[in-house]
């Protein structure tokens, strides 16, 4: 009989209604990529939980745009018409990627778009000395950079940029040819190429005062830039530093002001200047990227003098150093450091871990890359420290169909795990280790789910099907999100009656939540109780699960058998 019970559950197919509710979330329908300063068509439709359109909401929203910099406008919206808001005003200042365009209304309804937002055609050119930077996003118009003061006689480091009307590097300009002159300035090279709207050049004063120099690209209007040139009671400063430092530990930096540019042992004894570290990314002047730690940049010379022992550097790059003078003594001080310094990677101190695809299904495998990081997140290749990077299985079946132990390369090593038995959680150990000594320097455990769920999205599975709660049993039910958002788990029984409601949030911390509303291979287990936590009899249920992330809202049906 309970054979007989569990054929006629597993064919029995039944509809089920859907419940009407309020605006709840909005779609955005909006061109991408864009082109800074355009004019675009925007389309804002709101939508009920049940994913139909609300054609009776009537209220504003307000639009907001990130990352930063950049602006949109306008910043409000006027009343929606039938459920639909449109407009053709809507523009971004910024050229920037991603860029993720809400809109929220005072109810808490929400909606998201992402946006690629290119620079526009190049029409000028951005010139930059050292100590200069920009940023995108201004007005036309408006120049974004104050003259500098430059010595006489000393070849400076130029960065030139082909920017758009908003002052956005295009990065996409054509080959061309940029030509330099000016007026008490030598440009050396005179002329450059550049295939992607940036080159680099020396200029040299040869006067002093307020000097204009002038630079034309034939595909771009003309520019110039100002600058003031110094040159009386010229000191140089003399910077020394190791050629290379690892991030974060500390290292020396001595100075000595000379009179002589090549000749570090002049030493100016009546000099007191206080000078400022500018930090470069190495061949261009643009700033570097990492965070300087330890001393202040700005430091006082003793007798000309300066030594310094606790100078830091987090990030694993090349850079070179330039001094300028910022208060005290009488003379102006230019220098740089005699090498560039390349910056290495810290000893091990974290591993990240991700799972392609996230959710294993039994007998398949997934391929785990584990990314060793020092204290600062700079990838750390194995040559540098001497380690290895080791991959075993501390739970659960299935096996890892490599060698357990994986040379890292780049800072990334490489596993693959086939899943075992249905409906489990295997745990892999990833750690960093001495070739020598086996001292481990990072670990970590890595879950991995092992399921029936497809790889796939729009997949829905459960397992086992029909179940036996009386007995203690779950059923497990895997989805497949295309982006992780908050979730929706609606039963109902034979009747169209709501058995269980479940609203999951994707920022709660709870296990329970995290699984059901993460990107990738998802998963919630129903334990066959109603909402009061009384076991359901017996039947076909429909589960339901609506979940609402980044890229829209996906909706899964599925019929589970309870059979006690």
């Amino acid at each position: 009989m309970k054979r007989t019970i569990q054929m006629l559950l597993s064919i029995l197919l039944l509809g089920l209604p859907l419940s009407a509710s309020a605006a709840d979330y909005f779609l955005i329908a909006i061109d991408s990529p864009v082109q800074a300063g355009d004019n675009l068509a925007v389309t804002i439709t709101a939508f009920k939980a049940d994913d139909t359109m609300d054609t009776s909401y009537k209220d504003t929203v307000n639009f907001t745009v990130s990352p930063h910099p950049g602006t949109v406008s306008p910043t409000v919206s006027g009343s929606f018409v039938g459920g639909e808001w449109s407009t053709n005003t809507m523009q971004f200042i910024a050229a920037d990627d991603n860029v993720t365009l809400t809109c929220t209304d005072a109810g808490g309804g929400t909606g998201t778009a992402v946006i690629d937002v290119n620079a526009g055609p190049g029409t000028q050119l951005l010139i930059l000395v050292p100590g200069e930077t920009h940023t995108p996003g201004f007005s036309p118009g408006v120049t974004p950079i104050e003259p500098r003061h430059l010595i006489e006689g000393y070849s400076h480091p130029v960065t030139v940029y082909v920017v758009d009307d908003f002052w956005n590097w295009d990065q996409s300009f054509p080959s061309t040819s940029i030509a330099g002159s000016g007026v008490g300035a030598v440009i050396t090279p005179a002329s450059f190429n550049t295939s992607d709207g940036r080159a680099w050049f020396t200029l040299r004063l040869t006067m002093t005062g307020l000097i204009t120099t002038g630079f034309t690209c034939p595909d771009a209007i003309n520019n110039t830039k100002q600058v003031w040139a110094d040159s009386a009671s010229v000191a140089w400063l003399h910077l020394k530093v190791p050629s290379q430092v690892t991030a974060g530990a500390p290292f020396s930096l001595t100075a000595t002001v000379s009179s002589q540019e090549g000749d570090p042992d002049q030493v100016l004894p009546t000099n007191s200047d206080v000078f400022k570290i500018n930090r470069y990314m190495t061949g261009t002047s643009d700033p570097a990227l990492g965070n300087w730690g330890g001393q202040s940049e700005n430091l006082s010379l003793t007798m000309g003098q300066y030594s310094g022992h606790n100078f830091t550097y987090d990030r694993a790059e090349s850079i070179w150093l330039r001094g300028e003078k910022t208060g005290g003594g009488s003379i102006y001080l230019i220098g740089v450091s005699t090498t560039p310094i390349e910056v290495l990677p810290n000893v091990p101190a974290a591993i990240q871990a991700t799972l392609d695809p996230a959710q294993v299904q039994a007998q398949h495998t997934t391929h785990i890359t584990a990314r060793i990081l020092d204290q600062y997140g700079n990838p750390t290749p194995s040559d540098l420290h001497s380690f290895v990077v080791k991959f075993d299985q501390v739970a659960g079946s299935g096996f890892l169909s490599v060698s357990r132990t994986a040379a890292n390369i780049d800072g990334n090593a490489y596993c693959d795990f086939t899943g075992g038995v249905v409906n489990e959680e295997a745990h892999i150990r990833v750690r960093a280790e001495h070739t020598t000594t086996q001292h481990i320097y990072a670990e970590t455990i890595i879950p991995v789910k092992v399921s029936v769920a497809a790889a796939q999205p729009g997949a829905i599975l459960n397992y086992p099907n029909p179940f036996d709660p009386a007995q203690g049993q779950s059923t497990s039910i895997n989805y497949y999100l295309e982006s992780r958002g908050n979730v929706e788990i609606r039963i109902y029984d034979a009747f169209g009656r709501l058995v269980l409601s479940e609203n999951l949030s994707e920022t709660a911390g709870d296990t329970i939540s995290q699984n059901a509303t993460s990107a990738g291979g998802a998963n919630w287990a129903w334990d066959g109780r109603n909402g009061e936590g009384r076991i359901v009899a017996n039947g076909i249920y429909l589960v339901k699960i609506t979940a609402r992330g980044s890229t829209g809202a996906q909706e899964f049906k599925r019929r589970v058998g309870v059979l006690k």
